[in-house]
């Protein structure tokens, strides 16, 4: 028996990001992985706004785990996989609300 896609993927869908479990209900061909749309968000992601920074470096001060200057613009720059308290604590110091997620 064969599946509309849309029949595969109210079959059964359980996932995270990154990663699907699809099971099939008798079908024969399954709708290939690339086809499958998840209506999940990202997650929220920190954004520094570099035209409101203002450089006061207080984010970097408050938060150096998550936060450097960029010696060339002189804003703040995000560090990779800063842990999420020092990048909220950070966020919150700034005092132009430059740093949003």
């Amino acid at each position: 028996m064969k599946c509309s896609r849309r029949e595969f993927i109210r079959g059964s869908i359980a996932g995270a990001i990154g990663a699907l479990l699809l099971t099939t209900q008798g079908c024969e061909e399954p709708a290939a992985v690339d086809d499958v749309v998840v209506d999940e968000e990202p997650p929220d992601l920190p954004h520094i706004d570099v035209d409101a920074c203002i450089g006061c470096r207080v984010c970097a001060e408050v938060a150096p785990e998550a936060y450097r200057m960029n010696p060339d613009t002189n804003k703040a720059e995000l560090i990779e996989d800063a842990p999420a308290d020092a990048v909220e604590r950070g966020g919150e110091a700034c005092p132009v609300d430059a740093i949003s997620w």
